[in-house]
């Protein structure tokens, strides 16, 4: 493994990672290296809420 790959946060990784797997791998084999599982409400809970971050950002532009 190459240094810049290990100076790339775990959302670069996880995004690196479906990339390269370009939809050959099921979801949950990408996401299992990230003690990620989509089988947990806290998954969709945590996602959802970073949405909610974002919506309320841009929100907060137009003003």
């Amino acid at each position: 493994m190459s240094a810049p790959f290990l100076r790339q946060t775990s959302d670069q990784r996880l995004k690196k990672a479906m990339m390269i797997a370009g939809g050959t791998k099921h979801h949950a084999e990408l996401l299992k290296p990230f003690g990620l599982d989509a089988r947990e409400t806290t998954f969709w809970k945590n996602g959802l809420g970073l949405l909610d971050g974002m919506i309320t950002e841009l929100e907060g532009m137009e003003k």
